[in-house]
């Protein structure tokens, strides 16, 4: 009995030691769940933004791309806030401000700055959905990423992503619905990489030039763009398209053209345009009616540049538009520059006569250029100004008289010719030239007789009568440029005429 009882207690120390362990084990695993589940509280977006927020900044910059992205519509925020899984390939702040300052050129471009669906690219492209991937996990491999393109993972000499190294001690960053490596660099994919250090950099990575770019890529005529070792682009901001009109909805041909000629192959600094000799060769070619059998040579479009002087207002100018940011040069091509403009230039299709005759707004200025005889003066290759008077500014003058009758009593076509001549200046002078046209005076020599340009209020006089207000200036045409005034200015006549009129 007492061995019975002794068996009995020592089976009972026994049980109750192993309870005890079992106990104790089952305490270390609950312990540990515990512990996993307190850790793993934060999603990857939670993760990232206590990271931006904390004293040393790592994600700072890819919280802003992110929230601009989720604010403007992609909503990658709220998909990287699901059960996922996802592993992020999370640059830090200095690979972003590497990032920028490799795609600045000589331009201060920031994250705010870039096109969004060029930012989302570059955001997706650094995500992986449907695995968490452990750094232990990662092999020699192709993964494919969210944007649908491929990033490379490699072990040589450390984890690395298409040859980006992983920041030590900043990877495996678990939280509730994946994991998050830090990398030293920003992942571009290869159609936004081969716009880096080219021509187009400035434009591309740029949300002001979001029209140029969509239309070039429309166009075809990215490839042929970058293939230019000397290239000068003079680039209009989306603002300039929309107000000329252009939002890419045009034809791929219309585009073509309209982007050719605002291209000159050849290099050309701001400070270099006054050894143009005034006008250049753009990148568009003019048709021909000529048989195709025959050889001709061929001819482009031209340009024409104005260097006002200093007194003037100085600056660059194309057709007459200015050139508001100048000199911006690809970093791996010298003899690559953009100029950017504040407006569309216009193809130089027409001459002067062939403009006022297709305008519903110069009807009477086409029916006294044809009495006069002066039709084909305007549609030679000499190049004019002209400060044209609208069929209102006629129909005041004429004051009821048919034209003929107006031309009986001024004293006949030559007494005409002399009016008309008097609105007509030598060469092409845009408005932003009319200044250094004055000189220190208030007078340019017309065909026929001294015009007076008052800059100030923007207004023209005749030497005889007529006072018109300049309402449009910078009709572009192939032999001169158009200003529209709104009354018939008259000159001091020849003394057969003035007696002619006085009959």
């Amino acid at each position: 009995m007492k061995k019975l009882l002794i068996y009995l207690l020592s089976l009972t120390i026994i049980s109750t030691m192993m309870i005890s362990c079992s106990d104790s084990d089952s305490d270390d695993e609950s312990m540990d769940e515990m512990m996993e589940e307190e850790t793993l509280t934060d999603d990857i977006i939670d993760i990232a933004v206590a990271a931006s927020t904390a004293s040393e900044a790592e994600f700072t910059a890819l919280v802003a791309a992110l929230t601009r992205s989720e604010n403007e519509g992609s909503k990658l925020i709220t998909t990287l806030r699901t059960d996922g899984p996802f592993t992020v390939f999370a640059p830090t702040d200095a690979a972003f401000t590497a990032l920028l300052q490799t795609i600045s050129g000589q331009s201060d471009i920031t994250l705010d700055d870039i096109p969004i669906d060029v930012l989302e690219n570059i955001l997706k492209y650094h995500v992986i959905s449907g695995a968490k991937v452990m750094s232990g996990d990662i092999t020699d491999s192709n993964v494919e990423t969210v944007l649908g393109t491929d990033i490379t993972l490699s072990t040589s000499g450390g984890v690395k992503v298409n040859d980006i190294s992983v920041v030590a001690g900043s990877i495996d960053i678990e939280g509730t619905n994946g994991v998050i490596h830090a990398i030293e660099g920003v992942l571009v994919p290869k159609d936004i990489a081969d716009f880096v250090g080219t021509v187009l950099e400035t434009a591309y990575f740029n949300k002001d030039f979001t029209t140029l770019v969509a239309a070039a890529v429309k166009a075809d005529l990215v490839s042929t763009i970058l293939a230019q070792d000397a290239i000068t682009i003079f680039a209009p901001t989306n603002a300039a398209f929309k107000a000329a009109g252009i939002d890419g909805s045009e034809d791929a041909s219309v585009l073509a053209d309209v982007l050719k000629y605002h291209v000159v192959l050849a290099t050309a600094k701001a400070a270099d345009v006054s050894s143009l000799g005034g006008s250049a060769n753009s990148f568009l070619v003019k048709p021909t009616a000529v048989e195709a059998a025959e050889e001709v040579a061929t001819e482009y479009y031209k340009l024409w540049f104005s260097t006002p002087s200093t007194e003037a207002g100085g600056g660059v100018y194309v057709n007459g538009i200015e050139v508001t940011s100048a000199d911006l040069v690809a970093d791996d091509k010298a003899g690559a520059v953009v100029h950017v403009i504040d407006g569309v230039l216009e193809i130089p299709t027409d001459n002067i006569a062939d403009v006022v005759i297709a305008s519903d707004n110069f009807t009477l200025l086409e029916a006294a250029l044809s009495k006069a005889s002066l039709v084909s003066v305007f549609q030679g290759s000499d190049e004019y100004t002209v400060f044209a008077p609208t069929d209102a500014a006629f129909t005041t003058l004429l004051d009821g008289q048919t034209l003929d009758e107006f031309v009986n009593d001024l004293g006949g076509v030559s007494a005409l010719q002399e009016v008309l001549k008097h609105h007509v200046v030598s060469g092409r002078v845009y408005s932003t030239d009319l200044k250094d046209a004055l000189g220190d005076g208030s007078t340019v020599e017309a065909l026929f007789g001294d015009i007076t340009i008052n800059l100030t209020n923007l207004t023209i006089a005749g030497e005889s009568s007529g006072t018109a207000k300049i309402t449009s200036t910078d009709i572009n045409t192939s032999n001169g440029v158009i200003h529209v005034i709104d009354v018939v200015i008259v000159p001091n006549l020849t003394p057969s005429e003035v007696i002619a009129t006085e009959k």
